[in-house]
């Protein structure tokens, strides 16, 4: 894995123009990916699992 980013819930809320509960909600549906547990009240997301979703989006929109 090397140097990866980890985004935090405000980041991951900016990069959507969401709240930061809207990530909490998503995230518990499945449509955004689950933060890595890094302590007991430490939670980040990996940069390019969130890419991800974005390019998946985007080809999504594409294809129609």
């Amino acid at each position: 894995m090397g140097t990866a980013r980890l985004l935090t819930v405000g980041e991951v809320a900016g990069l959507f123009a969401i709240s930061t509960r809207e990530v909490w909600r998503r995230a518990d549906s499945g449509e955004l990916p689950r933060p890595l547990r890094l302590g007991p009240r430490t939670r980040r997301w990996l940069r390019e699992e969130i890419e991800a979703v974005i390019e998946r989006a985007k080809r999504k929109r594409d294809a129609r």
